[in-house]
């Protein structure tokens, strides 16, 4: 039968386990929610040390479609260096912007931007659950497994710091899960699915660069999706119209970047190497090419990167609220003795409360972190043995991500697109732990 919205109604309706998915959800999207009205006093600037000035001065312009006119360089940073900022996030933030100003200009545009990421938050939950419902061997633990993934990410405390928090991550995890949902959804997919996966693989390219490598290896798995054995001659035709198709997805989508930035800096990519940390690029005489022997965030003006004398100025230009005091702290901030780009929670996500203050949700966002890696890795280990394709390709896509972030941060803690991956590894272990049991 073919699947319509009556047709999920009444799947809804007669499974309880979808029910309970459904509130789990519900209340991912409350507790987000919740967040940005508690962040909803603080101004969009003085939350991020590092992203929110560049990501805001960019979604600025693309709400005035500069980009597309009057703007020879893309992305148009404060510094005239390499920043490593994609444009597709800050064309979100444009969006966002624009449409905060045909209403009136009310409310901070961190709420604004915060309700649209809880929105995608949840998404990014329901398609967590759902995807994990398709992946145990044993049909009993199918219905649990997907439950468990789902209030893992629900509840998972970075998912819901970050919802408050201007970063790309808002947008690349809920492209990942859903790139991801469309490429192994079905046994045998078709070519228009694993098309659209490949556009929104490549819309993720510019959202993070470190997405790249995900690119690299989600092209094999969209040739070995069909599972049914055929001839030889089959084999080759359909796997090469899936390949292919994938390849269009992904030109489609990169392509109008690409010409973009290239009309405007004559490059590929708006970032030309992959840099190990935040800091190489970001300070004034950078050339944004990777250097192995920099010491990130030691010098006076890779501390101050992210707030250089232009990006000062745009902001005392178009903010309001308290500027004087916002560079003050963020430049007071960057400096401490114990900062570590790296960390995590991020500065990004403590300056979300008061000065000093060392919040539960943090030390919780620390200790949750800790955990999971744990009880995902063995979780990974134990579904790379004991359950089907669908898991194995999944695991690939996410080791992309793996890959990704290691080359351009360093860190995997700073790439939350793993995150759903790491709630699916850790539902596996769990009820597959307990089955045994």
């Amino acid at each position: 039968m073919r699947a319509t919205p009556h047709t999920w109604i009444l799947r809804v309706r007669a499974d309880r386990s979808l029910q309970a998915l459904a509130g789990i959800t519900l209340l991912a999207l409350v507790l987000r929610l919740a967040m940005v009205w508690y962040a909803r006093h603080i101004p969009a600037v003085p939350a991020d040390a590092f992203d929110s000035p560049v990501y805001l001065r960019l979604g600025y312009q693309w709400s005035r479609l500069e980009p597309l006119y009057g703007t020879r360089q893309w992305p148009p940073n404060p510094s005239g260096t390499n920043w490593f900022f994609g444009p597709v996030y800050p064309l979100m933030i444009g969006a966002v912007q624009a449409l905060r100003h045909q209403a009136g200009d009310v409310g901070n545009l961190r709420v604004w931007l915060g309700v649209v990421q809880a929105l995608l938050g949840a998404w990014t939950v329901l398609l967590v659950g759902l995807l994990t419902r398709r992946m145990p061997q044993h049909a009993g633990t199918a219905r649990v497994a997907g439950l468990v993934a789902a209030a893992l990410l629900a509840l998972w405390p970075g998912q819901i710091l970050g919802t408050a928090v201007i970063m790309s991550e808002g947008l690349a995890t809920p492209l990942f899960v859903t790139g991801t949902a469309l490429l192994i959804w079905r046994r045998n997919p078709s070519t228009v699915l694993v098309g659209a996966a490949g556009a929104i693989f490549g819309t993720l390219a510019y959202v993070r660069y470190s997405a790249v490598p995900l690119l690299a290896l989600a092209a094999p798995v969209a040739a070995i999706g069909p599972s049914a054995p055929i001839r030889a001659a089959q084999w080759n035709r359909e796997r090469f119209l899936l390949l292919g198709s994938f390849a269009l997805g992904c030109s489609l989508a990169m392509t109008p970047w690409i010409a973009l930035y290239h009309a405007g800096n004559n490059g590929f990519f708006p970032a030309d190497s992959a840099a190990y940390n935040l800091c190489i690029g970001n300070y004034d005489g950078a050339n944004g090419r990777f250097d192995p022997s920099a010491k990130p965030c030691e010098s006076e003006e890779s501390t101050a990167g992210a707030l250089n004398a232009e990006t000062r100025r745009w902001i005392l230009g178009n903010l309001d609220q308290q500027p004087r005091l916002i560079i003050q702290r963020l430049n007071e901030t960057m400096k401490e003795d114990n900062y570590a780009p790296a960390s995590y929670p991020t500065p990004n996500h403590q300056m979300l409360f008061p000065e000093g203050e060392r919040h539960w949700l943090l030390e919780a966002a620390d200790r949750w972190w800790r955990w999971a890696v744990v009880v995902s890795l063995v979780g990974l280990a134990v579904g790379l043995v004991t359950r089907g394709r669908m898991f194995r390709r999944f695991a690939l896509l996410a080791i992309a991500t793996l890959i990704g972030a290691l080359t351009s941060t360093g860190t995997p803690r700073y790439h939350d697109a793993l995150v759903p991956a790491m709630a699916i590894w850790s539902a596996t272990a769990l009820v597959d732990g307990s089955h045994w049991i």
